[in-house]
């Protein structure tokens, strides 16, 4: 009688490595295309909270320029300060407000955050000029009715309490 070689044993390990191994790949593709996935999630997130805070801020620029331009009998505006306080991250980001005057009475406020790269420009409006010494960062943001170069004409200024 021979004997043949015992091998239930091997099959019970190797099926064990087996199912080991794609568990381990599974787990392993799963989380780096979850990472790409939640990435993409975050830019749209970071995307979508600098379009409101831009269109706040331009709303709040409008605002400011027709309370500057709104007088009763002739009368003028001496002080005027608008305040906001928006937030100081988006999604974790830090962000910068920039300012730039395409020309006539259009300007355009630019939001930008560098992580993720995320850059939100919208258009307003203002009869009074608008001027901004640099860039800025988010927080409280004051729009203030005040002559800014001494030029003996009022400018709307946007500044952040950082500045």
């Amino acid at each position: 009688m021979t004997r043949t070689p015992d091998e239930r044993g091997v099959s019970t390990t190797l099926n064990y490595i087996l199912n080991l191994s794609v568990t381990t790949i599974l787990i392993a593709v799963l989380l780096t295309t979850g990472s790409g996935l939640v990435t993409d999630q975050r830019e749209r997130v970071v995307r979508t909270e600098l379009q409101v805070i831009s269109q706040q801020l331009a709303d709040d620029i409008a605002a400011a320029d027709r309370l500057a331009r709104s007088t009763s009998a002739g009368g003028t505006v001496e002080i005027l300060t608008v305040e906001s306080d928006y937030p100081r991250t988006v999604a974790g980001a830090s962000y910068t407000i920039s300012l730039a005057a395409p020309g006539g009475d259009r300007y355009e406020l630019e939001l930008s955050s560098s992580t993720p790269a995320v850059t939100v420009t919208v258009t307003t409006v203002s009869k009074t000029k608008v001027v901004m010494k640099g860039d800025t960062v988010g927080g409280l943001i004051e729009i203030e009715y005040t002559d800014t170069d001494s030029d003996g004409e009022s400018e709307l200024e946007v500044r952040s309490d950082d500045d």
